[in-house]
This record gives C-alpha cells, structure tokens and sequence, in this order.
C-alpha cells in the first residue's frame, strides 16, 4: 500500500514516519488539546477502521456517538478527554467490495478516499485520519505523551459486532464500542455490555451504496443530507456535475 510521505490537510500537516504512521505536526488541534491536560490524565481514544467509500455523516455520527459515551459524567471513572482516529481499509479490499471493473470510479483510490475524509472532519478539532489507527492509539500516543493514561476502544457498528460476535474478544486489553443502527430490528446487545464492551446511542443509517447512486443523478440535496457539503461539491465535480 502506497503512503504519500506527506499529507497536507486544513487542519495541519502529517507526516508518515518510518512505521508508516501519519502523525500530524505538535500543533495540530488534537495534540493540544492533549499538551494542555494534566499530569496523569485519563484519555480515551476511538478509533475505527472502514472502507468509507466515500466517508458518511453516519461514519462521523458514529465517532461522535463514542466519544460522547466516554466522556459521560456518569460513567465510572471521569475521562478528561477523548480523540479519535479513523484508519481506511486497502484499495484491494474496497476494489473487491465492489466487484467494479473500473476501480478509480466512485472515490475508490485510498488518496481519494483521504481527501473526502479530511474534508468531512476538518471542523473537528478532536478527530484525525491515521494511516493505522490502533498502532498510533497503543504505541504512537503514549510515546508522545507518556505522562497521560490512554484507553482505546475499537468503534464498530452493531452488524459487524453481530456476525463475528466481538463481545467475545472484549477485555482489558481489547475494549469495543457498538454503535447501533435507528430501527435495525437487530437484536439487543445491552446485556452484553460491560466495562470493556460500551454500546452507544443509535445512529441514523446511509449507504455509501446510495451516496454513489446520488452522485451519479446528480441529486445534491440528497448527497447533503448523506455526506458533509464539502464532500457532496467533490463528488459532483468528480461526476462533471457540480
């Protein structure tokens, strides 16, 4: 998988270093946020790993949904704050997800896939793109900062916890987050739940499938109310619709 050495965003500039992380600049939003917390604080870190093609409101509702969960007042335990990382899944495994003969159509490309992130976030002060987001979670931050306490929990939506049945692998070194769908008929995973295996408030569904179909129609009312209004324009433009 090929990684740019350096990756401009609006909110800062990344760099991948030797491991192949994308680490951004200190004065990045998120690390100061983190450089301004006290000696010994409890942080929690999201992350999650998709295809986001293209990324969603769902997607970013979903990370919203998590972080909001930790930093809950009336959990046990106070976090003092919370980042999250989102990580994309290899051009081969989007390219054979949609069994497409014409692999670049439909943001498929990683770069473009990037980019449609990072205008989807980049008002976000709190969430960043990785290019692997549980290394940057378990070794990349508490190197940065070795004097915060880090938590990283995995964010998953309900069907995918469902099929492989991930309550089964939660523990202390291994902690989850399922965040369901609005009217799923899925069933309950509430009893499930314990310190290491969170489930949030539900989200609203969309289809990256649907967000193509839009795109392709040229519906930019529906495209917005799907994608954030920077990534609608990009889709367009790249339609020949904008």
């Amino acid at each position: 998988l090929q990684q740019p050495s350096v990756f401009v965003a609006d909110k800062g500039t990344m760099h991948v270093n030797p491991a192949g992380r994308i680490v951004r600049e200190v004065g990045s939003p998120a690390q100061r946020m983190l450089s301004q917390l006290a000696k010994g604080s409890r942080v929690g870190i999201v992350t999650m790993l998709g295809s986001m093609c293209p990324i969603t409101r769902a997607h970013v509702q979903m990370m919203v949904e998590a972080r909001s969960l930790l930093l809950d007042k009336k959990m046990d335990g106070e976090y003092a704050e919370c980042i999250g990382l989102l990580s994309l899944n290899a051009d081969s495994y989007v390219h054979a997800k949609l069994q497409t003969g014409s692999p670049g159509k439909g943001c498929s490309y990683i770069s473009e896939r990037q980019e449609l992130v990072e205008l989807s976030i980049a008002d976000i002060p709190w969430l960043s793109l990785s290019a692997n987001c549980e290394r940057e979670a378990l070794e990349g931050l508490p190197r940065l900062f070795p004097n915060l306490q880090f938590e990283h929990f995995r964010v998953n939506g309900e069907d995918d916890v469902i099929r492989f049945q991930k309550w089964r692998h939660a523990g202390p070194t291994k902690r989850f987050i399922t965040i369901g769908r609005k009217n799923s008929g899925q069933q309950s995973l509430e009893e499930l739940q314990t310190e290491h295996f969170l489930i949030g408030a539900p989200v609203g569904q969309i289809s990256s499938t649907q967000v193509r179909e839009a795109c392709r129609a040229q519906n930019r009312a529906a495209l917005e109310a799907m994608v954030h209004p920077r990534v609608a324009a990009w889709l367009l433009a790249r339609e020949g619709g904008a």
